[in-house]
């Protein structure tokens, strides 16, 4: 829990159109998924934490699209 106060995160009902959340699904899917970690040195532990994960890479139209939201503050 310490990690989420240390890293917020925002919720924004209804900001994106459901056609841009299906886009965004729908490249999420291309995306390579690896084993959820616990800790910075990566530990896999699935007693604590069970899943799969995956990053868009840096600086692709869908950070640009999180940061221009943020940034108007359309939040």
């Amino acid at each position: 829990m310490r990690t989420a106060i240390r890293n917020p995160y925002y919720y924004w009902s209804g900001t994106l159109s459901d056609d841009v959340c299906d886009l965004i699904i729908k490249e999420g899917s291309k995306l390579q998924a690896e084993k959820a970690s616990i800790n910075e040195d990566n530990t896999k532990d699935e007693k604590m934490r069970k899943g799969l994960i995956s990053f868009f890479p840096e600086n692709n139209w869908i950070e640009k699209l999180v940061i221009d939201i943020f940034e108007g503050g359309v939040f």
